[in-house]
């Protein structure tokens, strides 16, 4: 990065590893050689956001102006782990809005959500990510060629088409010229 003359935080750097943490999940990468990627939420985030809903399930109340922060976190995490049931137990805690600065009562259902969102922040299982069987990709290689013969221009297109089993296929021609007209006629 300091080659390249590249503004960076140095102090954030860390050693190569096979999992790293960011904007609060961990991409594992250890298992990536047999194909498999796994997220997950990071384990402070976990501890964050369970004390949260524990205070909520014990005080039975909320005060929607100190929630955007946490519906956002548990927002996050409900993509990475939770799937439909979290959504919709979440669903209950956003519909109180964020505007409101006092106590809002939560009913038993509210309750029983939140206590759905910790068992699923706490129980939930990495994402895991497997890659389909390796094939080998058909490669398109293009190149096209603009040059002026005494103030003509010249245009030529071409391409090579390699298929997986090795054969290959190759194309050239030259562009007409009524067709490089018309493209430098929109041009100007």
């Amino acid at each position: 990065m300091s080659l390249l003359v590249l503004v960076y935080s140095e102090e954030k750097l860390q050693p190569f590893e096979c999992s790293t943490e960011i904007l609060g999940v961990v991409f594992d990468l250890s298992r990536s050689g047999e194909g498999c990627v796994s997220i997950s939420n990071k384990p402070s985030r976990v501890d964050e956001l369970n004390e949260a809903l524990v205070k909520i399930m014990k005080e039975k109340f909320v005060i929607p102006t100190s929630m955007p922060s946490v519906l956002g976190k548990l927002q996050c995490a409900d993509s990475h782990v939770w799937g439909r049931v979290g959504r919709l137990a979440l669903a209950d805690l956003r519909e109180l809005g964020h505007t409101f600065r006092l106590r809002v009562p939560l009913d038993e259902s509210q309750v029983k959500a939140s206590g759905v969102l910790k068992d699923r922040l706490c129980s939930g299982r990495p994402k895991t990510f497997v890659a389909d069987d390796i094939q080998r990709p058909v490669l398109i290689f293009t190149d096209g060629d603009l040059e002026y013969d005494n103030g003509e221009p010249k245009a030529t297109i071409g391409g090579v088409f390699l298929r997986p089993n090795g054969s290959c296929e190759i194309f050239g021609a030259a562009v007409p010229y009524r067709i490089l007209d018309r493209k430098v006629e929109r041009l100007m």
